[in-house]
């Protein structure tokens, strides 16, 4: 009977260490489940660190770029500007030129007539 006691005792010390162990290992599985979750999350933090870096360099680009249209636009819209005044300043020059012409027409008419009255008169004499 003593045997069987001591057969027992240690039976039973064997599925105590066996039920430490199971514990342990199970311990373990937790410890290393929790170490790759650790490890998915550092990964997705690094991958949306990396993406928020691409897309913030994707808004600087983009802003940088419009901001280089508008001057562009800006440029184009005083050159065209700078157009239309030399267009309109062109303009008044001719009508200017134009303006002096004609007046130049009427003093040339202007000096012409004294002579014309003069031949009249002496065309007139002659007939009469």
């Amino acid at each position: 009977m003593a045997e069987l006691k001591e057969e027992l005792m240690s039976t039973r010390l064997r599925e105590v260490g066996g039920f430490a162990e199971l514990k342990e290992f199970r311990l373990r599985d937790v410890e290393i489940e929790a170490q790759t979750k650790l490890k998915e999350q550092q990964d997705q933090l690094e991958e949306s660190q990396w993406r928020f870096s691409d897309l913030e360099g994707k808004l600087t680009d983009q802003t940088v770029r419009g901001r280089i249209r508008e001057v562009e636009k800006a440029q184009s819209i005083a050159e065209l500007k700078q157009n239309i005044d030399n267009l309109e300043f062109q303009n008044q020059q001719q009508q200017l030129v134009k303006s002096l012409e004609e007046n130049n027409q009427i003093v040339n008419v202007e000096d012409t007539i004294p002579s014309l009255r003069h031949q009249i008169r002496f065309y007139a004499f002659e007939i009469f």
